[in-house]
């Protein structure tokens, strides 16, 4: 007779950027001394294309369905069969099931993994001419569902103004073979000498944020200045950090 074998799993849904590693855990009770060969694990990944194993485990022999994949076979007779992914791609995300058969004893548990690519939003980078545009270049980003505005805030204000006039963003479009995307998102606007000192930010909104992540630019016009009779935007350098990492970007 078939009893119960209670599993203990990760927090759900679970988060994972691209490239990273992260470990699923799956834990049992054990109540008595169990051999090896008398624990069997399975692992399985259930997304829009259907159910397929991970990692198979019955006591004697192990089937990796994956590279990158380890299980400690040490700790089964502890009572864990965590799973860890090393270099997570997007392909990894969906829902697993951890199984474990100690007979008489089976159970099973269940972790949804998402995985997410940080957003890395470039500085504005200004166009020569009469009309300056600014551009927000966001790289390697998934899901593709993303938010993008722009806002100035003049030089002597702390109100930042939303901008909602020729503005053009592009639709997200795939990168490469890895899934991710990226898309181009840019802003034209006569500029004054009234602009002198105003910054122009490019605020993000994405899923893989656990804040808005911004760059900006700062406008200087030299046309002020002794012998100069132009007007020129000087980008300067900006660092956001993004709450998702400990992480510090410079563009």
């Amino acid at each position: 007779l078939t009893t119960t074998l209670e599993i203990k799993t990760s927090p759900s849904p679970l988060f994972c950027l691209v490239d990273r590693h992260i470990e699923l855990h799956c834990n049992f009770t054990i109540w008595k001394s169990v051999a090896l060969e008398d624990v069997a694990v399975k692992w399985t990944i259930k997304n829009e294309f259907g159910e397929k194993p991970v990692y198979q485990f019955d006591g004697k022999h192990t089937l990796y369905h994956r590279n990158g994949v380890l299980v400690n076979p040490e700790l089964l007779t502890q009572g864990s069969a965590s799973l860890n992914l090393l270099n997570v791609t997007i392909d990894d995300e969906g829902i697993y099931t951890c199984t474990v058969l100690i007979t008489p004893q089976y159970g099973s548990g269940t972790i949804q993994l998402q995985v997410r690519v940080l957003l890395l939003p470039q500085n504005p980078e200004i166009a020569a001419g009469g009309e300056k545009t600014f551009s927000c270049d966001i790289n390697e980003f998934y899901p593709k569902e993303i938010d993008i505005s722009w806002l100035v805030r003049k030089y002597d204000s702390k109100h930042e103004k939303p901008l909602t006039k020729d503005i053009c963003t592009g639709v997200p479009s795939a990168h490469d073979k890895k899934g991710v995307f990226t898309v181009l998102s840019r802003v034209t606007r006569e500029v004054s000498e009234e602009d002198d000192g105003s910054m122009y930010i490019c605020e993000v909104r994405h899923e893989s944020l656990a804040k808005p992540l911004r760059g900006n630019t700062t406008v200087f016009v030299t046309s002020k200045c002794p012998g100069c009779n132009r007007t020129t935007l000087y980008p300067l350098q900006a660092v956001e950090q993004c709450s998702v990492l400990t992480q510090h970007f410079s563009t």
